[in-house]
């Protein structure tokens, strides 16, 4: 039934028949709607600038041109003072909510709640909904001063949504799949592990910056978890065909690294303390350092900023020491620890640490307050935060060496410091966005432990100062830093932030905060340097994040275009589709494309599958520099370093009899990404393939010029196994060309448009051909 069901609903987006090529709709991501009786986005920003006496900023979404941030300077907020801060939010977003892509905000944001920032500013939530179902990440926060004036507000929407909200893959399937895939990826017993109610939401990936095709969809929200919480995994699964639109693992640990003994046990939750409040020490160590220390977070985050415990309101501190998940020698002693969603997990040795203890239950602020995703970004963001109140507490308990300061871990016995805030290129993490650095692989849930370094270098600048990447930095301390990272966490920042809405989000909580905690404006500027000088607001540039390939080579021009295909022409003939078994054939879609509208598709199915995209054309390679070029977005199975369904790029020189690998050719650029596992059935198992999940379109080039003579025949195939699925392998813009030298020396990458005859350039412009 499943097939069946996911195999109706991709064909109602996608078509490639051998009698008729359909062409399917998609979700449109132009600028918000505007009723043409009401106000208009730009008469709301003029608006808000007179309000603000012009000092409104306003950031973007570069996808939608929706706001995601509208930020107030000090004197001059976005909206004057008015009621309760409920009330005051409640007013300003049923007005401005356009702004944020939200045409009717009165019914489509229903509040979450106020939340106490500290400070004298509260911020209030909102979750977006289409027809009563929730938007994954679709949420708005206005932070409101204590006299009701608006200051700023932040967050994202999803414009236009356009969804059939009846399911037809059951909860009980989806509970069960989400089950399965948890017990595939973790490593456990699917009896071990317990489902959370399904529950229907809205998911589109731009809003948490995750791989596969843009558009919106319905999908089945479930968490696989055991007991203990050593094992928790957000699952959605499309609602509509049962695919899994997206996983991760939601257990925040603070170390990625175990080791082995055998002396511990893996019993949680904690049901019998052998130290309670108010009782005497106990001859442990571990014991102790986790009761002192949960105090002393405790104690930094009531006395900075009257919060009392992890959800502000007295919550149990619970931990457990000495951990192992099995009492086998391959699992103990567990070098880590983690929030398991309730409590404090920690391996041995570790809770006598105190940026350890403090980072954990930083994890657990986090969860109640921004409850940022642990994926990507976000999880990015998350981890950075609990790197930077925990060595904040460290910082002021007592205060470090000099040789420790910016140190994570460095107290842990046995190993040292696992990251340097002040340096994080030591630990090869990246201290800017553009660094070589930046991870772009699919492994820890998309980098967040790696990536965190980004924030923890702008943290160190914050506090500190200095001069890095051009800015010269006067640092603020520990006590206004502090501050200012609380306030963004618990304010301003929401699940589906990433680094280009901390870039505004910093500073305007310096901002939200002038004339508290002894707070400037000149204050804020430094913040400004700090987030500007790690490069917040740019892309990263590192393989696996945002690839590109070079047309040509420096100091050769493009020659000849043999053969393209924008795939906007359906009609085309150029491709034919195979596959076992017959629903994993590829299709020309329109919800996902490098140029134009539309891409090539195959969709990464449940089942042992092969499908295969053939050409239907054959390129005569000339002597000289011959390339195949084409840009692609894959999402295909894969979890914890472990890669199961891929694809790969084949060719022929003997008319289709045998075929070769093409990235195997010398001088491939940005090649295959994994090597698939073996024994799960996949007929291209063991083989290097693309798997994973990609961020976003990347272009691959493979050079042909060794197979110059040679009538080349081109196919890209896509393998699968038994288990799990994924979005699929979306291929667009191929072209075989040729480059000659250039006496000039370099020369500037042609467009696109140089490589695609006129034929199809006028296809695409909506010309008759």
């Amino acid at each position: 039934m499943r097939a069946g069901l996911r195999s109706m609903a991709y064909r109602r987006l996608l078509g490639l028949g051998a009698a008729a090529a359909l062409v399917g709709t998609a979700v449109s991501y132009g600028a918000p709607s505007v009723n043409a009786v009401g106000p208009t986005t730009s008469s709301l920003t003029a608006e808000l600038q007179h309000a603000s006496n012009g000092r409104a900023k306003i950031a973007l979404r570069h996808e939608t041109g929706a706001a995601t941030f509208v930020g107030g300077a000090l004197g001059s907020p976005l909206q004057a003072a008015g009621g309760s801060p409920s009330v005051a939010a409640r007013r300003f977003i049923d007005h401005y909510g356009l702004m944020f892509g939200v045409s009717k905000p009165v019914t489509d944001l229903t509040e979450m709640g106020s939340f106490d920032a500290g400070s004298q500013v509260t911020a209030v939530r909102f979750q977006q909904r289409y027809h009563g179902v929730p938007v994954l990440a679709g949420e708005i926060a206005v932070q409101v001063g204590s006299n009701g004036n608006v200051l700023s507000t932040s967050g994202e929407a999803l414009p236009n949504i356009t969804v059939d909200t009846t399911a037809q893959v059951s909860a009980t399937d989806a509970a069960n799949m989400a089950r399965n895939l948890a017990a595939k990826y973790d490593g456990v017993a699917a009896e071990l592990l317990t489902t959370t109610e399904p529950e229907l939401w809205i998911y589109d990936p731009s809003l948490i910056g995750a791989d596969g095709p843009a558009g919106a969809r319905l999908v089945w929200r479930v968490d696989a978890r055991t007991d203990v919480g050593d094992v928790d995994r957000l699952v959605l699964i499309d609602a509509q065909s049962g695919d899994v639109a997206l996983q991760f693992s939601q257990r925040e640990d603070a170390l990625n690294r175990e080791v082995c003994d055998n002396n511990s046990s893996s019993t949680l939750p904690c049901a019998s303390p052998v130290r309670v409040e108010g009782g005497p020490p106990v001859t442990n160590a571990d014991v102790n350092g986790a009761y002192d220390l949960s105090g002393v977070t405790h104690s930094f985050y009531f006395t900075r900023f009257g919060r009392d415990s992890v959800d502000g309101h007295g919550l149990k501190l619970q931990s457990t020491v000495r951990y192992c998940p099995t009492p086998s020698s391959a699992d103990c002693p567990y070098l880590g620890a983690f929030w398991n969603g309730s409590q404090m997990v920690y391996g041995a040795g570790f809770a006598t640490v105190d940026d350890v203890v403090g980072h954990e239950l930083t994890h657990g602020v986090t969860q109640y307050t921004s409850q940022l995703f642990y994926y990507g970004e976000s999880g990015a963001i998350n981890e950075s935060m609990s790197d930077v109140m925990g060595e904040l507490i460290d910082l002021s308990h007592p205060p470090d060496a000099a040789a420790d300061r910016w140190l994570a871990g460095e107290d842990i016995v046995g190993l040292g410091a696992i990251r340097n805030m002040a340096n994080p290129a030591q630990f090869n993490d990246p201290d800017r966005m553009k660094s070589p650095l930046y991870f772009g692989g699919a492994t820890d849930a998309h980098g967040v432990h790696t990536n965190s370094g980004v924030n923890n270098k702008a943290a160190f600048l914050i506090t500190d100062g200095g001069s890095f990447n051009g800015q010269n930095i006067v640092g603020l301390g520990e006590a206004k830093a502090a501050q200012i990272y609380y306030q963004a966490n618990a304010s301003l920042l929401l699940p589906g932030s990433d680094y280009r809405d901390l870039f505004n989000i910093l500073p305007q909580a310096c901002t939200n905060m002038i004339g508290t905690a002894g707070i400037t404006a000149a204050d804020c500027l430094e913040v400004t340097k700090a987030v500007t000088a790690t490069e917040m607001n740019q892309f990263p540039t590192t393989s696996g994040a945002h690839l590109s390939a070079p047309v040509c080579d420096a100091g050769s021009v493009l020659g000849t275009a043999l053969f393209t295909d924008n795939m906007e022409n359906v009609a085309s003939g150029n491709w034919t589709s195979t596959s076992t078994p017959v629903n994993g054939e590829w299709n020309y879609f329109s919800g996902s494309s490098q140029s134009g509208t539309r891409s090539i598709a195959a969709e990464d199915l449940p089942n042992v599958s092969r499908s295969t995209l053939q050409g239907q054309f054959s390129v005569a390679v000339p002597s000289g520099s011959t390339y195949l070029r084409f840009d692609h977005s894959f999402d295909l199975e894969a979890s914890g370093g472990s890669y199961y369904d891929g694809g790969v790029v084949e060719y022929s020189v003997n008319g289709g009899s045998t075929w070769s690998d093409a990235v195997a050719l010398p001088g491939s650029i940005n090649g295959y990404t994994a090597v698939l596992y073996s024994g799960s059935g996949n007929p291209l198992s063991g083989r290097a393939a693309f798997s994973g999940p990609s961020a976003g379109y990347q272009t691959t080039r493979i050079n042909f010029s060794s197979l110059a003579g040679s009538s080349v025949k081109l196919r890209f195939v896509l393998g699968s196994d038994n288990v799990g699925s994924a979005s699929g392998w979306f291929i667009d813009d191929v072209s075989f060309y040729t480059c000659t030298a250039s006496p000039g020396g370099p020369s500037p990458v042609p467009p696109m448009s140089s490589l695609v005859p006129a034929r199809l350039l006028e296809s695409r412009s909506g010309l008759s051909t």
